[in-house]
C-alpha cells in the first residue's frame, strides 16, 4: 500500500508539471494571437510571463530590441550605420595625384572684375562651387608682368630671383635663369607648353624646357584659347601655362574697370570656359590641377605703383582633392609665389627648402594624396 501511494504521488506531480507547462504555453500563445488582432505585443513580456510561470529567471535580455525596418535598406547605408555616421567614423581615402597641371594667367585681371561685376560668371562659378579661392591674393613688387610671372613659375620673391625689369623679352638671348616649373616638369619627362597672347612671355622660353612655345605680340583671348585647345587636342600636356593678355592690353588702352576693359573680362571668361570644355571633351578635367590667377591688377591706365588695385589678385584652384567652394583664409595672405610650391606638393615632387612660397595646404581635402607618384 505504501509503494502504491508513492507511485500515485509521482504521477500526480508529473501531471501537475505538464499542466503548468500547457497553461504557460497557452498564455504565451494568447499573448501573441491576441495582439495580432487587437494591438502590438512585446516578446519580452511573454518571456517574463513564461519565466514567472515556470518559476525561472527570464531568458530574455532586458534592453530594448533593435528594430529593423521593413523597408528596403538604403543602398548608401551599411550594416554599421548611416552615411553620416560612417563619415565620422571612416576617414576618406586619399586622393589620386593630378596627372597634369594647367596654369591660366588672366593678365591684369582685378578680383573685383570677377566677383563685383556680371562679366565673368564662369570663372566665378569655378571659384564658388568647384574650387578653393581667394580674392585677396598678393602679387610681387614691382607689380609687373615679367617679375610676377617669374615669381609664379619659380616660387621665389623678387629679391631672390632678381627679375625686376619688364622689358627683358626685348633683350637678345635673355631668359629666366632661375629653375622654373617647366624645368621641374621636364625632369619628370612631362610634355610642357606655353601659349600666350602677350610678347613679354618670350622671356620664359628657357632652353630645353618647353616642347611647345607659342607667344604672340598682341592677341585676343578667344584666339589664344583656340591655339591652346589645339595643343591640348594634338599633344595632350603635362604642364601648360596659358596667358590671356587682352585684359591688360585693354586696361592700358581704355582704363581699368572701363566698359571696354569689362568687355575684355567677359572675353577672358569665355576663353576659360572654352579651355575647360576641351579638357572635359578629352576626359582630362577630373585629373587636371588647374590654377587660375593674375600677375597684377591696375588702376586708371597703369599698374606697378603698388597700390591695392595693382597688387591684389585672384587665385583659384580646382582639381583632384581640392575643396569645393572653399574661401581660403585671409591670413596668412596668399602670395603669387605660393603657386609653385603648391603645385609641386600636389604632384608629390620635391620642394626646394629655400622657396619663398608656402604650400596652400588648406585648399585641399584633409585626406591628402596617395603615396603613389604621378605618371
Amino acid at each position: 500500500m505504501r509503494k502504491r501511494s508513492t507511485s500515485n504521488n509521482s504521477i500526480f506531480y508529473i501531471i501537475l508539471i505538464i499542466t503548468m507547462i500547457l497553461v504557460c504555453l497557452l498564455g504565451a500563445a494568447a499573448g501573441y494571437l491576441g495582439p495580432q488582432l487587437f494591438g502590438s505585443w512585446d516578446v519580452h513580456e511573454i518571456g517574463e510571463a513564461m519565466a514567472e510561470c515556470l518559476g525561472q529567471a527570464s531568458p530574455v535580455p532586458t534592453e530594448a530590441p533593435t528594430i529593423l525596418s521593413t523597408f528596403p535598406p538604403d543602398p548608401t547605408e551599411t550594416a554599421t550605420g548611416s552615411p553620416e555616421l560612417m563619415a565620422t567614423l571612416t576617414p576618406a581615402p586619399p586622393c589620386q595625384r593630378p596627372e597634369r597641371v594647367l596654369v591660366i594667367v588672366l593678365d591684369g585681371m582685378r578680383p573685383d572684375a570677377i566677383w563685383g561685376t556680371s562679366q565673368a560668371p564662369y570663372i566665378l562659378d569655378l571659384a564658388l562651387h568647384r574650387g578653393a579661392y581667394t580674392w585677396n591674393g598678393l602679387t610681387v613688387a614691382p607689380s609687373l608682368t615679367i617679375p610676377a610671372h617669374s615669381s609664379l613659375l619659380t616660387g621665389y620673391d623678387v629679391p631672390i630671383h632678381g627679375v625686376t625689369r619688364n622689358d627683358l623679352h626685348k633683350v637678345e638671348g635673355a631668359y629666366l635663369e632661375t629653375k622654373s616649373l617647366f624645368q621641374f616638369a621636364k625632369e619628370h619627362n612631362w610634355f610642357t607648353a606655353l601659349v600666350a597672347g602677350k610678347e613679354r612671355l618670350r622671356y620664359f622660353r628657357q632652353p630645353g624646357a618647353l616642347d611647345v612655345q607659342q607667344v604672340y605680340k598682341q592677341m585676343d583671348n578667344l584666339t589664344v584659347a583656340e591655339y591652346a585647345s589645339q595643343v591640348i587636342a594634338e599633344n595632350g600636356f603635362g604642364l601648360m601655362l596659358i596667358n590671356f593678355g587682352y585684359t591688360d592690353i585693354t586696361g592700358h588702352a581704355e582704363g581699368w574697370m572701363s566698359d571696354p576693359y569689362l568687355g575684355a573680362v567677359a572675353q577672358a571668361d569665355q576663353a576659360v570656359r572654352h579651355v575647360f570644355d576641351v579638357l572635359k571633351a578629352f576626359n582630362y578635367l577630373e585629373t587636371t590641377l588647374v590654377v587660375i590667377t593674375a600677375d597684377h591688377g591696375g588702376l586708371e591706365y597703369i599698374h606697378s605703383n603698388n597700390r591695392p588695385e595693382d597688387e591684389t589678385i585672384p587665385w583659384i584652384i580646382t582639381g583632384p582633392c581640392v575643396k569645393k567652394g572653399f574661401e581660403l583664409p585671409s591670413e596668412p595672405r596668399l602670395r603669387i609665389f605660393d603657386t609653385a610650391p603648391t603645385i609641386l606638393w600636389a604632384l608629390g615632387w620635391e620642394i626646394p627648402a629655400d622657396f619663398s612660397g608656402r604650400v596652400i595646404r588648406e585648399a585641399f581635402e584633409e585626406s591628402g594624396f596617395s603615396q603613389a607618384g604621378t605618371p
